[in-house]
């Protein structure tokens, strides 16, 4: 199975180069890789001669529309989400083409994301053994570098443009892919010896606006998915997510902690203000047709 790597970039030229090195080393040697390049500078020189590697400058901003871009070029089985901070094991495309080769009801394979600083998992519930992914848990197995999704789905679901990075719902963009991968009855699971290293969000570092951003995207795809696709697990993990924040509030305040106060303060708001406007939205779309 050929393999498209699938990147959008944006003004960030070294971790780029460095990300595509990573793929260029695989022993799994049968893949191409889609730059969708958002930089104010031209960087078509990456392409060196090397086939393997297309390259797209586009003017409009924001991730999913590049992705959306990406996905026309796409000529590969499987699309992995590449992002341009993301470092590759090199062994990762040969476990992927070995597992969509041994079960073709796979629609989706999620890998773990190790914090390229700590060299922790990223996210608390990715564990160390392979599962089924689904609704229930979606929020902690799938995280888009670590996710290779076959592209005859893919290029039906599409990216929905009013998430991630670049927009007022900025992030939650590859959990909307997700879970109508699950709609679309196909098997997703997540394979934790696929490991695909990133820069994790430290607590106390992490910028308060990004939070906020991040937030709002969490609240609106559970609203998305609650009511356009009658997902009521949605629901329950939208109000699980806020009383956790919630008691992160509370528990700040017992220790005196300002940052982590604001950073909760920031968490509930943008889930509650993301779950809020996205039923707007559909109120209005619904109105205007």
């Amino acid at each position: 199975m050929k393999i498209s790597m699938l990147m959008a970039t944006l003004n960030r030229r070294s971790l780029m180069l460095t990300a595509i090195d990573s793929i260029l080393k695989q022993t799994y040697q049968d893949f191409e890789i889609i730059v969708i390049d958002q930089s104010d500078e031209d960087n078509s020189d990456i392409l060196n001669n090397d086939k393997r590697i297309k390259y797209v400058h586009i003017t409009q901003k924001g991730l999913s529309h590049a992705r959306n871009v990406g996905l026309d070029l796409v000529e590969g089985d499987i699309v992995g989400l590449m992002d341009d901070d993301a470092l590759y094991s090199e062994n990762v495309l040969e476990k992927i083409n070995q597992l969509f080769e041994n079960d073709k009801s796979l629609g989706l394979v999620a890998g773990a994301v190790v914090d390229i600083n700590t060299n922790k998992i990223s996210l608390r519930g990715m564990g160390d053994k392979q599962k089924k992914i689904k609704k229930s848990n979606i929020f902690k197995c799938c995280i888009s570098p670590s996710m290779f999704i076959k592209s005859d789905i893919l290029l039906k679901i599409r990216f929905d443009e009013n998430f991630g990075i670049g927009c007022f719902w900025g992030s939650a963009e590859e959990t909307d892919v997700a879970l109508k991968v699950l709609y679309n009855n196909y098997k997703a699971v997540f394979c934790p010896s696929i490991i695909v290293y990133h820069p994790g969000s430290d607590k106390m570092t992490i910028p308060l606006e990004k939070v906020e951003k991040y937030s709002r995207g969490f609240g609106a795809v559970c609203a998305k998915h609650r009511y356009s696709y009658n997902n009521k697990t949605m629901k329950y993990l939208y109000f699980r997510a806020l009383f956790r924040a919630f008691v992160g509030y509370n528990l700040s305040l017992l220790k005196f902690s300002s940052h982590m106060k604001r950073y909760y303060k920031c968490s509930i708001k943008g889930k509650k203000e993301g779950y809020k406007s996205y039923k707007k939205f559909l109120k209005e779309s619904k109105n205007d047709s």
